[in-house]
């Protein structure tokens, strides 16, 4: 916990380590939707469209593997 003027603040960490996190207002496939025509849009100048595809099936299918 963190201390500020003597009152005590949960951080974020701790509300997750707790199971009390409030859930998150962007979903993933939005926030994967933004990375790919965004973020990442530079990767995809010059390639064919199966080519940008199959670019995105392969990062789409990572974005749902499970973190342990």
């Amino acid at each position: 916990m963190e201390r500020s003027l003597g009152k005590a603040q949960r951080s974020s960490e701790a509300d997750a380590l707790l199971g009390i996190a409030t859930k998150l207002s962007v979903r993933m496939s939005e926030a994967f939707d933004l990375y790919c025509h965004k973020i990442k849009v530079g990767d995809h100048k010059g390639k064919a469209p199966i080519q940008r595809e199959n670019w995105r099936k392969v990062k789409f299918a990572w974005s749902k593997r499970k973190a342990y």
